[in-house]
């Protein structure tokens, strides 16, 4: 028992040690250095810096929606669907967070640019606007990060306790159980997994300005990499600070103190029948792997191959050695 605890001890203390390294002491940082430079006046934002700390809060928000409406039923399914090869399955369905969120968006915009069938249906000016609009860039990022809600689903049906469920199965039928016990005990977890995404959508920046999505952290950007204003980029960040804050408060006031019920004493899969989710969730699998993963990746093999894109890269190495070396 103590070697356990002294195990959890040097888990828990080198987490935090690695929090505080990449997290806190950069922060710190930036703010002891941009100290006196600090511009606390151009801490109030105009009204177009409102607008755009408004299109980022959004922005984080529909991406957040997105990633819970696909990563919460895929979860369901690979914790409770009785399927064959659920590794492989966890595997494919997770491979879309291993892509960059700007090559996506950037096989994307081919596309929309090209339009194809699409086009012929809806129109080309109609495709290709919604492709460079505030929903596209949420769906791109939610269908690279709705592995973090799935997994987290997943990860936290499988700690229920399936005594719970049994005795409530009992007495209520199996919409009633789901509604009233196994999703009360994993909201925890998709909240968390939620606010995750919602922190890494409103700190994107390539995915928003290849989609001409503008957002509040293009203002930092500006300040930083075209003014080189340390201190003013500093300050520009202190909005999306506290809007993240205000959020991470909101859900957990919204989600109480309520911990994820023990670890479960048996496989959980027949307490609660959801073998009628098998096709729905095959088909929308498919499809998701499709959009997010099978056609981005061909679309940019395809850009790829073209030779005379490839020559236009090989010529332009030698101006990139030579701004690189004024730089």
């Amino acid at each position: 028992m103590r070697t356990l605890l002294r195990s959890r001890t040097l888990i828990v203390g080198a987490a935090v040690g690695i929090f505080l390294v990449a997290n806190v002491l950069p922060l710190a940082y930036m703010l002891v250095t941009s100290a006196r430079d600090l511009p606390l006046g151009g801490l109030l934002l105009d009204e177009r810096q409102q607008t755009l700390v408004y299109n980022s809060g959004l922005l984080a928000g529909l991406t957040s929606t997105c990633a819970i409406v696909l990563g919460v039923p895929f979860g369901f399914g690979l914790a409770r669907v009785p399927m064959r090869r659920r590794a492989l399955v966890r595997i494919v369905l997770a491979t879309p967070a291993l892509l960059p969120p700007y090559v996506v968006a950037l096989a994307w915009t081919y596309i929309g640019g090209s339009a194809g069938v699409a086009a012929a249906v809806v129109g080309r000016d109609l495709f290709s606007g919604w492709t460079y609009s505030l929903p596209a860039a949420g769906v791109v990022l939610a269908l690279v990060y709705y592995p973090i809600i799935m997994l987290a689903t997943e990860a936290a049906l499988r700690q229920i306790d399936a005594g719970l469920e049994e005795a409530g199965i009992v007495a209520a039928p199996p919409r009633r159980v789901l509604a009233r016990i196994t999703m009360p005990l994993v909201a925890p977890a998709i909240g968390g997994a939620g606010l995750i995404v919602f922190v890494l959508a409103i700190s994107e920046f390539g995915v928003p300005a290849l989609l001409r999505v503008r957002v509040y952290t293009t203002e930092v950007f500006t300040a930083f990499a075209a003014l080189f204003d340390f201190a003013r980029a500093t300050a520009l960040t202190l909005p999306l600070l506290i809007l993240a804050a205000g959020t991470s408060a909101g859900a957990a006031a919204l989600l109480g103190e309520r911990v994820l019920a023990g670890q479960r004493r048996r496989n959980a899969t027949d307490v609660l029948d959801l073998k009628r989710w098998r096709l729905p969730l095959r088909l929308v699998g498919v499809a998701t792997i499709a959009t997010a993963l099978m056609v981005p990746v061909l679309v940019l093999i395809r850009v790829a191959a073209d030779t005379s894109v490839v020559g236009a890269a090989i010529a332009s190495w030698p101006d990139s050695r030579i701004h690189s070396c004024n730089a």
